[in-house]
């Protein structure tokens, strides 16, 4: 099943205000969730366009109308786990699970795409150790896993190994060394952590459940705030 879900998570504000930023800003129609523990989800439809420029600006303008924290997740395909924070209209981390997918293999890019674990854990609700967020966002250093998978696949360096078969069959075999059989995985562990409910949620996931009235949403307040 082909996995693309990309939501805003915003941190202490009321459900009815995030309704009111989402409609001041205009991205509507969008899917709000009920306030659990310090998170309100967002879900707008715009934000299934899968564009970059978009996804931000929609963090950027929610997080500096609510003056909190907004955490951005976007799985695409369940290959990669890309996140975002923003604070007050800016953006304060960045996490990329798997750049060589987009083909940047850049140690800078890397640096800037790290997360930044010691901010997530201040965002979690309970106290959670440095090495636990670590452990979910990065388990085995990518270096060691493509290192391991090359040598198990008798190639000399990375770029043969991606370069010399097919990139799903890598892909797998690198994901299996560092831990998680699929992104998906890792972002229900990331969401754990942060105590984050409805993290694996979308726009047109969340219309479909609830207009059929599933029992894994039954009871559940969301709020669909129209143009």
């Amino acid at each position: 099943m082909t996995d693309f879900l990309v939501g805003y998570h915003v941190r202490n504000r009321t459900q009815e205000q995030v309704r009111a930023a989402v409609r001041f800003a205009r991205f509507s129609p969008a899917w709000v969730s009920p306030r659990h523990g310090p998170w309100v989800s967002v879900f707008p439809e715009i934000a299934e366009t899968m564009d970059m420029e978009i996804l931000n600006h929609v963090g950027v303008i929610l997080s500096l109308t609510l003056k909190t924290f907004v955490w951005s997740a976007l799985l695409n395909d369940s290959r990669s786990l890309l996140y975002t924070v923003f604070e007050k209209g800016e953006i304060k981390a960045e996490y990329d699970s798997f750049p060589e997918l987009y083909g940047s293999k850049s140690k800078s890019y890397r640096r800037l795409t790290d997360g930044k674990p010691g901010l997530m854990i201040n965002l979690c609700p309970a106290a959670v150790p440095l090495e636990t967020m670590e452990q979910v966002l990065f388990r085995k250093p990518l270096s060691e896993a493509v290192n391991e998978v090359a040598f198990e696949e008798k190639v000399d360096v990375e770029e043969e190994l991606m370069s010399l078969m097919p990139e799903e069959y890598v892909h797998e075999r690198i994901m299996e060394k560092r831990g998680y059989a699929t992104e998906k995985l890792r972002l229900a562990d990331l969401a754990k952590l942060l105590g984050v409910s409805y993290a694996l949620h979308t726009f047109s996931e969340l219309s479909d459940q609830l207009k059929k009235k599933s029992d894994d949403l039954k009871g559940q307040d969301f709020v669909l705030v129209n143009r």
